[in-house]
This record gives C-alpha cells, structure tokens and sequence, in this order.
C-alpha cells in the first residue's frame, strides 16, 4: 500500500494558531492541494518545505486572529477586480458606452447648465443682511367693489405712517424712480437711466456696502447724490482714488439742483431686483417736486420697503392695514377708491409679484419652475436609457453572472459589482458633463442674457448648505437609485439556468422597460408641443394687428434740458418741421409714453352718462396733436388733435380724445355720442373731441385698456420720427445734427420703436430658444436610447433574422420585426402625451390676454415628428443589420 504523505504538521498548528478562523480552513486546503502537486513534481522533502513557505506566505496582517476581523482588504481587492471587469464592459461594448455615455453627458450638462439659471433667479436679493425680515408694503385700489389697481406704488406717507402706528417695524424706507435723468459733472453731462430718489433709511434696510461715505448720512440731505463703483471710476477717467470723489459737487436735472456726492457703494449685485447705479436723496426730490411729495395722501407714486423687529408676524402685521386704511383714507373719501394694503416678503420680489408699477427687475416664477422641470425630463430620459440598455444586455450579461454564481459569489456581491459599475459610469458622465459646461457656459449666458457663472454653486445655499454639496449627494443618490434596478435584475440570474441556456430575458424587466420607454416618449411628445405653441404664440403676438403702426420709426429721447416755457411749442413746432424736410422723414410725433410701456393713470373720472357716480378710472397719455395721424391709428368719429389744442398752461387744456373702450367706460352708447360731451377729472372739465379705435398700448399678454390722450408736452417726451426708406447712417447723422442744432447741450440717444416694442415678448422669446434646444437634446438622448434598444433586439434576434433573409425577406419585412415591438410603445406615448399636453398648454395660454389658443394643428406636426425620428431610427439600425450575410447571421452564438 502506498505510503500517504502529510504536510509538517507544525506548520499547520502554526497556521492554524494565527491565521483567523473564518480563513485558515480554506487556506489550508489550498496549501494542502498545492502540497500535492508538489509531491508530483518534486521529493517529499521539498514539497514539505514549499508547504512551510507557502504557508508562511500566507501570514499577513488582515489574515491574523483578531477579536475584530476586518474585511478591509478583501472588499479593497474585490472594488479593484471590480472597477476592472467593469472598465474592460464598457471598452468591449463600445456602442452600448458610447450611447450611455452622450445620453449621461447631454442630460447632466444640461441640468447643470439650467440650474445655474434656477439657483440665480432664487438667490435674488438674500445677500441683504436682514433679507427675511424686509417686506414690501402693496396697494389694492377698489371702486364699486372691483379691484382697479393692483400695484406696488403708494402713497409718500404710508411708511412713516405705518411706522407710527406699528412697533413692530423696525425700520422703513421710501423711494421713487423716474425714467431717466441728466447729471452734470464739472463739463460731463451724462444721461441716467438706472436711479432711484431714496430717502435716509435705504441704507439701513438694505445691504449695499459702502466703498466711501457714510451710510447714516449718505442720503440725509437736499442735494446728497450716492453712486456706484463703476459710475464713480467713469467719472475719474483716471487713477485718482474714489474717496476723493466724495464732496465734489454735481448738477441733477436741469441744474436746479445742486448737489454734491457724498457716497460710493459697491456695483449692485445682478441678483438684486432693485437696479442702479446712482441714487438721489428723497429731501432732492421734495425740493423738486413740492412738499406733496412728502405728506400726500392722493399722489401714489412711491414705494416702502418695511424692515421688521426679529420675531414679528407679518400676517397679523398686515391683518391690522384695514384699520390703517380706514383710519387715513375714511373708505373712498381721501383717495377716492377703497385702499388696501398688504405686504409682499422680499423673497418674492423677484419671481412671484403680479402687480403693477414694478419698480424693480422681475422674472416669472412658472417659468423658472417649468425650464427646471424640462432639466429634469431631459436627465430622467437619460437615465432612462441607461437602466434600459444596461437591463436589455442581460443575455450578455448573464454568462458573466453564472460564472461568478459558480466561483462562490453571492447576489448581494453581484449587485454591488453592477451598482458600483453605474456609479462610476455616471461619475465619468458628471466629469465630462463639468467640462462641457464650461465650454458651453458663454452661448449659454447669451441664450438666457443673465450674467451666470458656475461659481453660484458655491456661493448659492439649499437647506441652509452650500448648494453643491446638496447637489452633490442628491446625484450620487439617484445615480445609485438608477443603478440599483440593473443591478438586481443582473444578480437574480440562477447560475444553473444560464449555464443550461434556459434563461428568458423576455419576462421581469421587460415589462418595465415598455414603461420606461412609454414614459421617454411621452416627455418628448410633450415637450415637442409645447416648444411649437411657444414659437406659435410669439410669432402670433409679433404679427397681430396692434391698431396702430409702429414699424420704421426712430425714438428719440426728449430734450429734457431745456425749460417749459412760453416758446417750448413753437421750438418744438420748428424742430419737427426741420425734421420733416429731411428727405425720407414722413412725419414727426411726441408723446409721454411708447408703445408697451405701462400709462399712468387717471381715478375719479366723472361722466354726463353717469351723473351719479365720479370714480371711473383709465389709463392715459399725454401726445402731440398728430398723435393719432403718425401712428395710423383708426378714428372712430370726431376729429383729431389741432395744435391749438395745446397750451404750455395744463390749466388752459380742455379738450381730450379716448378710444372705444374708454368711451363705453363712460357709458356712451356709441364713438358718435360721445362727441362734444364733457367729463371730469383732476377738477376740470375736458371735452371729447374724437373718439379712436381700441389698439394695444401695451403688449399682447395685456388686455387693451380705456385710455385718454390728452394734448400735451414735456421736454422728458419722447420724439418718434417715422421714415419712409430704410434707417441710413447719413439719416441718422442728419437727425442728429437736427437734434443739436435745437436742443444744444442735451444729450442724443435713440432706439427703434419695434425693437422696443418686443422686449416686451423678451422672456417669451428667451423661454422658446431655450425650449428649443433643451427639447431637441431631450429627442435625441430619447432616440440614442432607441437606437440601442432596437440594436440589442437585432442583436437577439439575428440568426431568426438570417433565416428570414434567406428566406427572401426583404427590408420593410424585416423592419415590422421592431416596429411591431416598438410601435405600440410610440403610439401609447402619444396617445398620453397629447392630451396632457393640452391641458397643460390650455393652463398656459391663459397668461395671455390674446392668444391663438391650443391648435390642433400642432398635435399633428408633434406627433408626425416623433414618429418620422422614430421610424428613422429604426430603419437606419434595421437596414445596416439587413445588410449582413447571412451565413454569418445563423453562424451566430
């Protein structure tokens, strides 16, 4: 019997002595199975003593006995093995990778690129330092019970009022702005249009740092003048120090004020809905406009900012304003309407104020959200695709899967292995996402027109934490969540079913992946439609009838240095017809408002159809006589102005012209009746002379309102010059030596009324470009994901397809294999899609005073869309299958 060799038992009391339970048995029979190779190949003394070394070998450090046994090394060896067959996947699957990897990129650039856009319209004005406690004081004007002004703008006494009243204010302050103004500094006379007149407190409610000057007194006096940085170095031209501006004297207006600079702040920040870049003391204006600026109850020009005591309710702080209210207004009698107050938390400034009279810059709130949620239908397609694509490669995967169930490994590892996998496929997508936003960073602050940069996920917070960090983990959970799916569809595989061939693919997650790919589609079909009514409802608001021309005009700002005097009428006459005798000048207007700027208001108007009450309330504008005729508005009956009607004493003007529905607010039966009837406002009578056709004053997103021209100047109008050809240099250059030769000393800008005009549909317009290419990046991932579903079905079923070719199967035979599949899936989509997209654009157009509604037209070019870039897709991949031989087909797997 032949004698049976043992390995030094020594050796193996020693292993076992220091080597950790859960370890040495297996190491010990792998010595001993290498022991007996040996002992084929060698003498028993040298196996012996390859046994010792070998087992020596295997003393290291994590492998030794010890109360707490780590599994540190062994989890660092299985991450590398790991991230190692994960990497060699992605290599040897390159089209897979390829179609993953643009999907993650363009989906994770672009949540990235707009939120930027979303964490900058929410940080507005949370740089100040008491943000949450400032509120802005809002006023509801009602007549006969209905709302007529829901605005921003008050009355001068209401916040020091309010402060009296209530001691839970801690500070307030007041301001106004105008349009523009001169300043003269030493032979500089600039024109400023970003200037508020602001009392001695602004400086307490808000944060605007202070470069030189003191905050408590920078706006304490008559003449007081606080700049900006960049305002101040323009003025220096040079490298003086900008303290050594404080003191010097400066001219506002015309020169009748002379003031002095007596602060330099820091450049507003962008996210600050109150822009400018200088600001005037409150005690200038009073000075220019009359103590009512100071202590009127009737004037509601102005605004209040409240700054509240730590712990103050601003719910029962507003709940007490019906008795202020009553109080200084005694119901309608002070003021003329019942007025209400409330008040609008700083917070909301920005994104949430329907009110009119803004004073500072706002945006829409729906819009933010909406540009936000096209981000997020953009990333979850993508990764749609990636939990798509990486399920359907189950096959593929399985033998990968089996092997390792046969080697020892358990699901949980598998499952692991396949999420660390998606982990690291989506951080190489975050990587690269990183440095294609700073490459597209320009265009894209082009595209929105906002000044944003990446560092405003630093600077940013969410949940009181620096934004990125929220960002951050949010990402790496949902980039787990995604993986977490694949993953345990990949590790469920039984390792005798794959091994047998009998695994099915077909059932568990395939029904999910329909779901998945229903849901792509639908987001698709519905940001198609929507992208198409946007552009529908500018391009209808562009080239809709205003009811007045406003085309081929040149504006010029008026002459505002000059005085309103006795011979301001006859200068002007003059000017027009020296503007009129230039070849190509057709005619030649003024007036106090454009096209789309909001009118002031007239309240208390009284009518001889309605003798018994006096508070009819319109809108306004003051215009030349040949108003009506340059903008080839449609006169209803009556007659237009005559330049007699204009007088350089407002006290002498009487007569005025209203359009229809101004005129049907006076209760005149028609245009006709209303002609030579007098109504009442600002305690004269005014006698209407004609009576215009309705046209839009303001944009399409406004209801038309009733307005009143009334005939007459102000050197701040503004002077519209319709031309007859194109706008030439040598025109301009001739209006301009014009403009200096009357108005000498007053500064010359112009614009085009048009232009203009549309600004008005800016956010619109911005809302549509950026719809636009979110929305074709979100077709393509969308399609890239079907490309891959329908390869991976040719894929399982080419030899089925080489059979079919050789059968005589031609291309539209072989495409109805995936279009059947995928076919219902593209219809499903758009049967769900349409409809709510409907709704949802229905809730939409509703933000437009006119619009061309939801057309249906639209659904069918969405829907015919959709399915042509589908049918496409499928007929590429199909076609380039097809085109294999077929030997090689049937010879596949």
């Amino acid at each position: 019997m032949k004698e049976v060799k043992h390995p030094p038992k020594w050796a193996e009391r020693v292993l076992r002595k220091f080597c950790h339970s859960d370890l040495w048995e297996a190491i010990e029979g792998d010595l001993y199975e290498i022991y007996l190779s040996d002992l084929k190949q060698f003498s028993a003394r040298k196996s012996s003593r390859n046994y010792v070394l070998n087992a020596i070998a295997f003393l290291r450090y994590h492998r030794l006995r010890k109360k707490n046994y780590s599994t540190t090394q062994n989890n660092m060896d299985l991450l590398q093995n790991y991230l190692k067959v994960s990497y060699r996947d992605l290599v040897r699957h390159k089209t897979f990778t390829a179609i993953n990897m643009v999907g993650l990129v363009a989906g994770i650039s672009t949540c990235l690129l707009i939120l930027q856009y979303v964490l900058f319209e929410t940080s507005f004005d949370r740089f100040n330092k008491d943000f949450d406690r400032i509120y802005r004081v809002y006023n509801d004007r009602y007549q006969e019970g209905g709302l007529v002004q829901h605005g921003t703008i008050t009355y001068p006494t209401i916040g020091s009022a309010m402060a009296a009243e209530y001691p839970e204010i801690a500070s307030y302050t007041r301001m106004t702005a105008g349009s523009w103004i001169n300043i003269t500094y030493g032979d500089d006379i600039r024109r400023v249009e970003d200037y508020l007149w602001a009392d001695e407190h602004f400086f307490d409610v808000f944060t605007y740092p202070l470069i030189a000057g003191d905050a408590q007194t920078a706006l304490s006096e008559t003449g007081s003048v606080a700049i900006s940085e960049t305002f101040a170095r323009s003025l220096l031209k040079g490298g003086t120090e900008l303290s050594n501006l404080i003191g010097q004297p400066i001219k506002v207006g015309t020169g009748e004020l002379p003031g002095q600079i007596t602060a330099i702040f820091e450049d507003v920040p962008a996210n600050s809905h109150l822009q400018f870049g200088m600001i005037v003391s409150y005690k200038s204006f009073i000075f220019l406009a009359g103590e009512a600026a100071d202590n009127s109850f009737t004037w509601s020009d102005f605004y209040h900012y409240l700054k509240l005591k730590q712990g103050a309710d601003p719910e029962l702080l507003a709940a007490k304003f019906d008795d202020f209210s009553e109080k200084y207004f005694e119901g309608n009698t002070v003021s003329g309407s019942v007025e209400k107050f409330g008040l609008q938390p700083l917070s909301e400034a920005r994104l949430y104020s329907d009110f009119e009279y803004e004073i500072g810059h706002t945006s829409d709130g729906r819009v933010v959200w909406l540009l936000l949620c096209i981000a997020l239908i953009v990333l979850l397609i993508a990764w749609i695709n990636f939990v798509n694509l990486t399920t359907s490669r189950a096959l593929q995967r399985a033998r990968e899967v089996g092997v390792r169930k046969v080697l020892g490994a358990h699901r949980k590892q598998l499952a692991i292995q396949f999420m660390i996998e998606s982990i690291m496929v989506n951080t190489l997508a975050l990587l690269l996402s990183l440095g294609l936003v700073f490459l597209l960073q320009p265009g894209f602050v082009a595209l929105t027109g906002v000044g944003l940069t990446p560092d405003i996920f630093a600077n940013a917070t969410l949940l009181n934490l620096p934004a990125w960090i929220i960002l951050a983990a949010g990402f790496f959970l949902l980039a787990t969540l995604v993986g977490m799916y694949p993953a345990l569809v990949l590790s469920r595989f039984k390792s005798s079913d794959v091994l047998k061939g009998k695994l099915d693919t077909r059932s568990g997650s395939a029904g999910l992946r329909k779901v998945l790919v229903v849901f792509q589609f639908t987001s698709a079909i519905m940001l198609i439609t929507g992208t198409i009514s946007i552009t529908q409802q500018i391009r209808y608001m562009q080239n809709e009838d205003l009811g007045a021309q406003i085309d081929n005009i040149i504006v010029l700002n008026g002459p505002s240095m000059v005085r309103f005097d006795s011979t301001f009428i006859s200068r002007f006459a003059s000017f027009k017809k020296s503007l009129m005798s230039l070849s190509g000048v057709s005619s030649v207007t003024s007036s106090s408002r454009l096209f789309s700027e909001r009118t002031g208001r007239i309240f208390q108007i009284g009518s001889p159809e309605i003798p018994d009450r006096a508070d009819l309330t319109s809108s306004f504008i003051q215009v030349d006589y040949d108003f009506v005729d340059h903008f080839k508005i449609n006169l209803l009956a009556g007659r237009s102005f005559e330049l007699t009607d204009h007088n350089t004493d407002f006290r002498q003007l009487n007569t005025v012209l209203v359009n229809k529905s101004a005129s049907e607010l006076m209760h005149f039966n028609s245009p006709e009746e209303a002609i030579g009837k007098s109504i009442t406002f600002w305690g004269n009578n005014w006698r209407i002379v004609g009576v215009t056709d309705d046209f839009h004053q303001r944009s399409l997103k406004e209801s038309i309102e009733p307005i009143i021209l009334m005939p007459a100047y102000s050197p701040e109008n503004y002077i519209s010059v319709r031309l007859e050809g194109s706008n030439s240099e040598e025109m301009l250059s001739a209006i301009r030596s014009k403009f200096d030769e009357f108005y000498p000393g007053n500064y010359f800008d112009y614009f085009f009324m048009d232009e203009f005009f549309n600004r008005a549909y800016s956010a619109d317009k911005r809302l549509e470009r950026i719809s636009e290419i979110f929305t074709g990046l979100a077709i393509i991932i969308a399609m890239l994901g079907l490309y891959g579903l329908v390869l991976m079905m040719l894929i399982k079923k080419t030899k089925e397809i080489g059979i079919r070719k050789v059968l005589g199967a031609s291309l539209p035979q072989l495409m109805l294999l995936v279009v059947k599949d995928f076919g219902l899936l593209l219809v499903a989509a758009i049967l769900i899609g349409l409809p709510s997209s409907y709704f949802i654009l229905k809730e939409w157009m509703q933000n437009y005073a006119y619009s061309n509604g939801v057309q249906w037209s639209v659904f069918l070019l969405s829907s015919a869309i959709l399915l042509s870039i589908a049918l496409a897709t499928i007929t590429l991949q199909t076609d380039r299958i097809s085109k294999n031989n077929p030997v090689d087909s049937l010879k596949y797997e």
